[in-house]
């Protein structure tokens, strides 16, 4: 599952078009893909996996 949050919306000073930015976050466990097999102690069985980026509209021709 990814978690989604919305960091705001605006218009784009430059161009004009609205934008929206966001962050997108989830854990996956490393044994769910056989990734890896190393001590717990060396290696966390989770990896939190983060992502931000944004969205434009684009404006009609």
């Amino acid at each position: 599952m990814l978690d989604m949050t919305l960091n705001g919306r605006a218009d784009d000073r430059r161009s004009g078009s609205k934008i929206a930015g966001f962050t997108v976050t989830t854990i996956l466990n490393r044994k769910d893909y056989n990734v890896g097999r190393m001590p717990a102690a060396m290696v966390s069985e989770t990896v939190e996996l983060k992502a931000s980026g944004e969205f434009e509209q684009q404006k009609e021709q």
